[in-house]
């Protein structure tokens, strides 16, 4: 078939070959009747009244057909080769169940879990903590801010407080921020702290101070309690307000009357010339500075439970 033949209304050479409208570039493959019985050869045999089209195979000649063969034998359920498994490790499963569910039509359902946000009850209102936006390729969870509430009901003093020994980091149930400690300088969890400015920047430093404080006359702007021991120039966590734990001071002035032994829940907890915190029996006649009240009784240990803030 290497020949082309030009092809018009009038000029039909009825054999096999490329076929060309004259003056246009395509060309189009034809096949005629023939009975050359040569393997792998074509033909539309029109001996019969409805021309069919026809191969060779090397001993007959098959017909090319469309029609719809034996229906085959049924194939195994799709849960005789796939099994649904929810890797450990997390809380949630993706997966409702091990196998699939067969539908009404008698076709394999995977169920998948949907993924929903949950809700938090404030101030007597559930409010949405989590949106879940569907994008073309992502499913995107988006936490909503909400102010944190501590759960106290099941917690005992035992579980909340914290000594160095045991934590690198005090409890702390509240309010807690990341600050830098002053260069040439060292503070101690449960140690109260102050803000400092150092080059233009705003650090921590221990508040401690010398016989009896003045507050117009020194730097008295008392932070919080720090929850690390950390050298200058390192960063320290510090619980502004809430429950931490704090350690008692040893070196409190003759003009405090002065106790370790805590006498009962809410007893003031005054700051110390080392910074850490002691109990007054009464109120000083000069100026003091109070960083909280006692939340532990008792004088056992170096460390007290203890409400930062007033």
């Amino acid at each position: 078939m290497s020949n082309t033949y030009q092809y018009s209304d009038k000029l039909d050479p009825q054999k096999s070959g490329w076929y060309k409208y004259r003056g246009e570039d395509n060309t189009t493959l034809r096949v005629t009747n023939s009975n050359m019985e040569l393997p792998g050869t074509i033909r539309l045999n029109n001996n019969s009244g409805n021309p069919i089209f026809q191969g060779y195979d090397g001993s007959k000649w098959c017909d090319f057909n469309a029609m719809k063969g034996e229906k085959g034998d049924k194939g195994d359920n799709f849960d005789k080769h796939v099994i649904l498994h929810n890797l450990p490790g997390g809380e949630g499963t993706l997966f409702h169940s091990e196998k699939s569910e067969i539908n009404s039509d008698g076709k394999s359902v995977i169920p998948i879990k949907s993924i929903t946000g949950g809700e938090t009850l404030l101030n007597g209102e559930l409010i949405a903590n989590m949106k879940i936006n569907n994008t073309e390729n992502n499913i995107v969870l988006e936490p909503v801010s909400l102010p944190h509430m501590w759960d106290f009901v099941e917690n005992k003093i035992n579980c909340l407080k914290s000594v160095p020994i045991d934590n690198d980091i005090l409890k702390a149930y509240g309010d807690v921020s990341r600050w830098e400690v002053k260069y040439g300088c060292h503070v101690e969890s449960g140690q109260a702290v102050r803000t400092i400015n150092q080059d233009g920047k705003l650090v921590i430093e221990p508040f401690t101070y010398r016989g009896i404080p003045n507050p117009f006359r020194e730097n008295m702007s008392f932070l919080g309690i720090a929850l690390q021991n950390v050298s200058g120039g390192n960063k320290c966590l510090v619980c502004t307000r809430g429950i931490t734990s704090v350690k008692i001071s040893t070196n409190v002035g003759d003009h405090f009357m002065s106790d370790s032994r805590i006498e009962f829940v809410g007893q003031p907890g005054l700051i110390g010339e080392d910074g850490f915190i002691f109990n007054s029996k009464v109120k000083p006649s000069v100026d003091y500075f109070k960083a909280g009240n006692f939340q532990e009784t008792g004088s056992d240990g170096d460390y007290r439970l203890f409400k930062v803030g007033s």
